[in-house]
């Protein structure tokens, strides 16, 4: 069967709104960034009590770690419209940022100093006791006092032809003075305090990049451009040793300092060297990250080195071995390049998977960042250093699509990927976070009916004849994965074989598609397979593989994502319009329309009801399926890549264009109030959606808000707009009533815990009895005794007054005095009081007093053997409660143990009979109505739920 779908499908706009839709916030909220670690920013390590602390940079925020673990303890950003963070320093509880001309002082998050005197970009800090010194790309030097905030001294008549300055450091014991190095090779001693320069070195004709102190009074080591590292006597002006560090430019220097004589240098090729300054030789080479490696330093006194490195990483290795060689001992890791897929994996929606630039396959946790890791593909590191190789070069080609799928987790690999120019499907174990043995091959295909094959093949041709891997898709069981292939091919493997069971094709001679496969869906009892093609069609087939229908499209198919809850098959054309076809009706039931440029990816909320889309245009958009509506849109400074919604409908990830960030965006609807806005056409093309910052801390402040204005221009998105409100001053003010309607039935307010275990409190009893009775305690209790009840009061232990007057009524009379012995409790008095007035609030006001035991001995009390009244009371209570359909639930566990005690009391009374018929009356009348409104909203629920409205 061939559907061919209309031209003139009504898209998602059409009516403008009517007077009475408010304008819309946004339904989306910045809330945290996840996957950061590190950047090419140096990190700075600071030491409170026996803890190291080392704190990182990632855009306008910083994070700080605990080295014990590697835990993240804390993230902090510098503020709105300072941009970037250039350069970090901690000294004690306070934390330096420069951004921009500024430097930041700030303890914990908050602002305690904002240090102003630069007019050009910071990239140096440098804590001097109670002063910070700072470096801008003018090469100017200025020395804060951090207390007051002003300029101790300034250094600004240094020629950049001449001397440069690239780096800073203070020689120990050398008081008030700094070592400079130059981008001409030469540095500077300098005394701050008097602003005279001491001494002047001749260097060498390179550029000094790192300075290190040495345990050694005046014995610093001096890295340069060319990757030498020096070792130099700043007090007789000469050099000790001098080493070459192959690899390009030295990054940072570091002195262990636990009494081994070990220098440690980083590259920009992601190396550190480790070297013996005894031996005067190199002991070791450590390819310790994929790109330049920021930072480097040794804990005091500990055989421990912290790196960083422009690869998103932190990483602490240990120097324990016989050897000197050092061993990773624990990291943090994100994507080195921007992730190209992310996904939620099972239900609870803290787990992310994600697929990166970078070649790996990573797994992220929302809510404990130290259980993220990468997915390992073998013994990559040992090779790498065998054969003198980057780890890049033995990795799997980048991943173009994955799927996951938690129901088979502890039987067999449950994650499957696809890689680029691959024609091998390659399966992961997520128990082990390690890639598996099996490998899913395609069998051979049987030979074309052409003999001959023009020998100057197009782009497609050349698919067809080296085919690969382009999409995939495992089913809710977790025991099939169906693929599709460039050269149009869909074939489905069984899992926990790796057999090929099925080839989805009219005949042995063709393939699914004519040109590449672009999407593939399984739907959720395995009954059919779906699959788009960019040759136009969208073809349905049953699961073992005969085609069950097509239908074109009109246009070359791009991005495709299914609901498999109601089978509807979003699909994004290269026409940039979003169709959303539904597998059962074999149609086209919504087109979406309004994107400006190819849909990146597509996500459906839990329930089904909304579909979010990403393009290239810099858009998110949130569709509304029943009503065909856009509901709410946003745009991020760069394009989203993917997105994924959690499972329980509580954030949005989103990955992006040059972020190697996930983003998570809270939605609104759970814990606000978000008035639901439908755009219409005319507000689509006369306003543009408001833009969002990615931020890593969450929230508003970031650079790409400059000033006030723009703040409150993105404030605006999340706030009414009062002139157009429709709910006026009188509605404001409005209160619930108790009552909502008569028709309804409504519950009290009372905790389950009251009432539901009523009529088993004898079990309870029972079960709860101790096996030895208790004992009188030998001395007075440490505790007061108090009274029963909701509202315990203390009882007095020692009262004179009282046990005088007990002591002489005992002595003067042991006849009881009935006068003083009420012979109704206040539960009965205010039940017969009730029963007269015909209210019975005041009664349920004592019953909310009470405990559950309270109320079990005050209804088993009740005593009809002299006359019925109290009976009559009860049952009126219940009625009157029945017939206002209040307190629902109260009316119904009390009335059961009433009639379950006196049943055989209630028979002899024969004046009762009337009012327990009435109340069976109400009862079955009151149940057959609860009976009816439930099914009534199952029925509607079905109803709305259908895929074809």
């Amino acid at each position: 069967v061939d559907v061919d779908v209309e031209d003139g499908v009504e898209d998602s706009v059409g009516n403008p709104l009517t007077s009475t839709e408010s304008p819309s916030s946004l339904l989306f909220q910045p809330y945290r960034a996840i996957g950061y670690v590190a950047s090419e920013i140096p990190f700075d390590v600071q030491v409170k009590g026996n803890d190291y602390f080392v704190t990182t940079v990632i855009g306008d925020s910083f994070q700080v770690y605990n080295c014990k673990k590697l835990h993240l303890v804390f993230v902090g950003h510098v503020g709105r419209g300072r941009g970037k963070i250039q350069a970090i320093a901690c000294s004690g509880n306070v934390t330096f940022a420069a951004a921009k001309n500024l430097i930041i002082a700030k303890k914990r998050d908050k602002d305690i100093r904002v240090l102003e005197g630069h007019e050009d970009r910071i990239h140096t800090l440098l804590p001097f006791g109670e002063s910070v010194i700072s470096i801008d790309d003018s090469n100017v030097l200025n020395v804060f006092h951090v207390p007051t905030g002003e300029i101790q001294c300034t250094i600004d008549d240094l020629s950049k032809a001449m001397f440069k300055i690239t780096s800073i450091l203070h020689p120990s014991t050398y008081l008030n003075k700094i070592l400079l190095g130059s981008k001409q090779g030469t540095l500077q001693l300098w005394n701050i305090r008097t602003r005279k320069l001491v001494y002047s070195f001749k260097g060498w004709n390179d550029g000094i990049t790192a300075l290190a102190q040495s345990p050694v009074v005046d014995i610093v080591a001096i890295g340069t451009e060319s990757g030498h590292v020096h070792v130099y006597n700043l007090k007789f002006d000469e050099e000790l040793v001098c080493f070459h560090h192959d690899g390009g430019v030295i990054t940072s220097l570091s002195f262990r300092t636990d009494g081994q004589p070990i220098l440690a240098s980083s590259n920009a090729r992601g190396t550190i060297a480790i070297w013996d300054l005894e031996s005067r030789k190199l002991c070791s080479v450590i390819n310790a990250h994929k790109r330049l490696v920021a930072s480097i330093q040794f804990l005091h006194s500990k055989p421990l080195l912290l790196s960083s490195s422009q690869d998103n990483s932190l990483k602490m290795w240990a120097f324990d071995t016989p050897d000197g060689s050092g061993r990773l001992l624990k990291s943090r890791e994100g994507h080195s390049a921007p992730p190209t897929k992310i996904r939620y994996y099972g239900d609870s929606g803290y787990d992310i998977i994600s697929s990166g630039a970078d070649k790996s396959l990573r797994y992220i946790c929302t809510i404990q960042d130290q259980r993220s890791t990468e997915f390992s593909q073998g013994k990559l590191a040992h090779l790498a250093r065998v054969k003198n190789r980057s780890i890049t070069s033995f990795m799997l080609p980048s991943i173009t699509d994955f799927d996951a799928v938690s129901t088979r987790e502890r039987d067999w690999s449950n994650v499957v990927t696809c890689h680029q120019d691959r024609l091998t499907i390659n399966t992961w174990s997520y128990k082990d976070k390690a890639l598996a043995e099996m490998e899913l091959r395609p069998p051979k295909q049987a030979g074309s009916k052409k003999k001959h094959e023009d020998a100057s093949m197009t782009v497609t041709e050349s698919f067809r004849k080296h085919p690969s891997a382009s999409c995939l898709s495992m089913s809710l069981c977790g025991n099939f994965v169906v693929v599709g292939y460039s050269n149009g091919r869909v074939q489905r493997f069984n899992l926990q074989s790796g057999r090929s069971r099925a080839c989805y094709s009219k005949n042995k001679y063709e393939n699914a598609h004519k040109d590449v496969v672009m999407g593939v869906a399984i739907d959720s009892a395995n009954t059919f397979v779906a699959s788009v093609s960019k040759d136009g069609f969208l073809k349905c087939w049953t699961f073992r593989g005969k085609l069950r229908y097509s239908a074109n499209m009109k246009t070359p198919i791009l991005k495709s994502s299914m609901n498999k809850n109601n089978n509807i098959m979003a699909i994004g054309g290269a026409d940039f319009v979003i169709r959303l076809f539904d597998l059962e009706a074999k149609k086209v039931v919504r087109a979406f329309t309004g994107h400006e440029g190819r849909i990146t990816d597509m996500a459906w909320s839990p329930d089904g009801r909304w579909l979010i889309t990403s393009s290239i245009d810099l858009s998110i958009r949130v569709w509304d399926v029943p009503s065909g509506r856009m509901l709410s849109w946003f745009s991020t400074p760069q394009p989203a890549t993917s997105i994924a919604f959690s499972p329980s409908g509580e954030y949005l990830a989103t990955s992006h264009v040059d972020q190697v960030g996930v983003f998570l965006w809270a939605n609104r609807s759970l814990f606000a109030n978000v008035s639901h806005r439908f755009y219409s056409r005319e507000d689509l093309e006369t306003s543009n959606p408001p833009l969002v910052p990615l931020s890593v801390s969450g929230g508003v402040l970031s650079e790409h808000y400059d000033s006030e204005e723009d703040v409150m221009d993105y404030l605006k998105a999340f706030i009414i707009d009062e002139s157009t409100k429709v709910v006026n001053e009188e509605e404001l003010t409005f209160k619930s009533p108790h009552q909502l309607s008569e028709e309804l039935v409504t519950l009290s307010s009372l905790a389950s815990s009251r009432w539901v275990n009523l009529s088993k409190l004898d079990v309870i009893r029972e079960r709860n009895k101790p096996k030895e009775a208790p004992k009188m305690p030998e001395r007075a209790p440490f505790f007061l005794q108090a009274t029963k009840g909701l509202n315990p009061e203390f009882k007095p232990m020692f009262d004179p007054l009282s046990q005088k007057e007990n002591a002489s009524s005992s002595a003067s009379s042991h006849i009881v005095n009935f006068s003083k012995i009420g012979t109704l409790t206040k539960f009965q008095q205010t039940l017969l009081e009730c029963n007269e007035t015909g209210d019975f609030a005041q009664l349920l006001d004592v019953i909310a007093g009470m405990g559950i035991s309270a109320v079990d001995s005050e209804i088993r009390s009740l005593d009809g053997s002299v006359d019925s009244l109290q009976f009559e009371a009860m049952l009126n209570f219940f009625i009157e409660t029945l017939v206002s359909r209040a307190n629902f639930e109260i009316c119904q566990a009390h009335a059961n143990l009433f009639l379950t005690v006196h049943m055989d009391e209630l028979q002899q009374h024969a004046e009762l009979q009337p009012q327990i018929q009435e109340l069976q009356k109400q009862l079955r009348e009151t149940w057959t109505t609860l009976d009816g409104m439930f099914q009534h909203a199952l029925c509607m629920i079905n109803y709305f739920k259908n895929p074809k409205l």
